[in-house]
């Protein structure tokens, strides 16, 4: 039997995941889809909010500062690329500006360092911002990280020390019984005392298979984004937000980790939770609202569009508690942004809530492991010689555009978490993240993903179960077109 089962590897659940390892307790993590961090994680603004813009007193604004505070700590310690870069809230009218004082207030009442600065100042320092911008919130301590970056090493951490992650494994059932539950998913049955729910959009789904009062209802936002290519380091230096409205924090600006800028999102609220296609509505939308705040944006750089959903709940905060009816099953429900901010405060508080129901000794050798991820492109040509004389596939480029090599590729599918699909390769390593998108390297990793788990490349998946991109052999056994 498992003490604790956490549904869900999202960036919550994979904290989660982490802070439970170092205590002598038998964690599983079941996550539906072929890869982790799959579901809203993957596609959200990754900023690490400071933690002004929430309504004081709520959880989020609690969580939100806490977590900022804690991301510096935890990324150093599993060797996950971080960066306090800062950011910037404008006003570009006298609405804008009373609502911007206001959030100076929120800033202040939630403990959060932040400034208001004259249109001079935010000029001198974001020069293609529009002169007609009256007033701006300077936050310092706003950062920006990958969040898939930061799931593996999480992950990857809490497998060294002991905890199980099984992938593909959709949870069907849950049958409470007198002081454990038995969890069904499509692939096996497991026995758990405690019961995590942090299933992201599917939340109130499994919370349903225990009870049939929940306690929240949820609600789905669509988000629609551009990516710009790297190599416009002169276009923004800071996160930029325009002053936030009652749908959210708008359209935003947003340099990230691996040198490239985001603009979005959109905030369209949409029935079906699966529903991530981009529209030209949605598209049309965040220009609009790109080109109200700044000038010189570089469409031209655009490579790539894409949608994430927001799980919202009816109760308008993070839902973080233990149910009433169903004890040992806790809810970790309605973690929009600054869900991402918010993660490792997050998991501390459940941390302490099984605490407080539980003595808990920590593992004698519980250790942090840092990730070593060899990263060709960021290494100075002596130490890629080196590395090459160790290894000669790091010597083989096959994604031109970010650099990245045949070695890099092999070390993503045999990491302790074993990357399976092309999407997990270019999550982990980058590989078609650059300007083709794939164009030229996908069909090399498609080779060797299949020569590396020993399988037929027709059994290699994009992403998800069913998303296979080749169907059948054209030749069989190398044939010469006969057969």
């Amino acid at each position: 039997m498992y003490d604790v089962t956490i549904i869900g590897s999202g960036i919550t659940g994979s904290f989660i995941a982490h802070n439970l390892a170092k205590y002598q307790l038998k964690v599983l993590v079941l996550e539906k889809d072929v890869e982790v961090g799959d579901g809203v994680t993957k596609a959200n603004s990754a900023i690490i909010h400071s933690g002004y813009d929430p309504k004081p007193g709520t959880l989020k604004a609690k969580l939100n500062v806490l977590g900022n505070k804690m991301y510096e700590q935890v990324t150093k310690e599993l060797n996950v690329d971080y960066k306090r870069i800062g950011s910037y809230t404008l006003a570009f009218n006298e609405l804008e500006e009373k609502e911007l004082r206001k959030l100076y207030q929120h800033g202040i009442e939630n403990g959060v360092e932040t400034y208001l600065v004259e249109k001079e100042e935010i000029l001198k320092k974001e020069p293609n911002i529009k002169d007609t911008v009256r007033l701006g919130l300077y936050a310092p301590t706003t950062g920006i990280l990958a969040p898939w970056d930061m799931i593996y090493a999480l992950l990857d951490n809490a497998l060294y020390n002991g905890v199980e992650i099984k992938t593909s494994n959709e949870v069907l059932n849950i049958d409470k019984k007198e002081d454990h539950f038995v969890v069904k998913t499509n692939q096996s049955t497991y026995k758990t005392r405690y019961v995590i729910n942090a299933a992201g959009l599917y939340a109130e789904h499994i919370t349903r298979m225990v009870t049939d009062n929940p306690g929240f209802k949820m609600n789905f936002t669509r988000g629609e984004y551009y990516v710009l290519d790297r190599g416009y380091d002169d276009y923004v230096h800071h996160v930029i937000y325009p002053t936030p409205t009652a749908k959210g924090k708008g359209v935003l600006i947003v340099p990230t980790i691996h040198g490239n800028v985001l603009l979005g999102p959109t905030s369209e609220r949409i029935e079906d939770a699966d529903s991530t296609e981009v529209t030209k509505v949605g598209l049309e939308f965040v220009k609009n609202h790109v080109n109200q705040m700044i000038n010189n944006t570089p469409y031209k750089g655009i490579i790539r569009t894409f949608s994430g959903i927001r799980p919202k709940t009816d109760r308008l905060d993070f839902i973080i508690e233990e149910l009433n009816d169903t004890p040992q099953f806790i809810q970790v429900a309605g973690i929009e942004s600054p869900g991402l901010a918010s993660a490792p405060a997050i998991a501390k508080m459940v941390e302490e809530m099984i605490l407080n129901k539980e003595s808990l000794e920590t593992k004698h050798d519980y250790k942090i492991y840092p990730q070593k991820q060899v990263k060709i492109n960021e290494k100075p040509i002596d130490e890629i010689n080196r590395l090459i004389k160790q290894n000669p596939k790091y010597g083989t480029i096959i994604c031109r555009c970010e650099s990245i090599t045949e070695g890099e590729i092999i070390d993503a599918i045999h990491s302790p978490l074993g990357i399976r699909t092309i999407d997990g390769i270019k999550r982990r390593v980058r590989p078609g993240s650059g300007r083709c998108q794939g164009g030229f390297c996908q069909p090399l990793i498609l080779e060797i993903l299949a020569r590396e788990l020993k399988v037929s490349k027709t059994d290699i998946l994009l992403d998800k179960e069913g998303s296979n991109i080749l169907t059948e052999e054209t030749k069989i056994n190398g044939g010469d077109g006969n057969e």
